[in-house]
């Protein structure tokens, strides 16, 4: 079931933490995660479940509530 190794929404919890921990020493971090999902939302239109991470492959629930809102909130706080 669980087959992905990088679930989106903790990923955008962790990097609206490390924003708010210290944007400078985590820029690269966040701007990873930000890119992340906007290739993945251009790829299928929104946010999945999971992914893999190596080849950014979406795997579970391709339209996941929780993966786009807190894709959301991350732009909110950063912006």
């Amino acid at each position: 079931m669980h087959n992905g190794d990088s679930w989106i929404f903790i990923n955008n919890i962790a990097a609206i933490d490390l924003y708010n921990l210290n944007k400078e020493k985590y820029e690269n971090i966040i701007n990873s995660i930000i890119k992340a999902d906007e290739r993945l939302i251009k790829m299928i239109g929104t946010l999945p479940e999971r992914s893999n991470a190596y080849e950014l492959k979406p795997v579970g629930a391709l339209h996941q509530l929780w993966s786009i809102s807190t894709y959301m909130e991350l732009l909110n706080n950063i912006k």
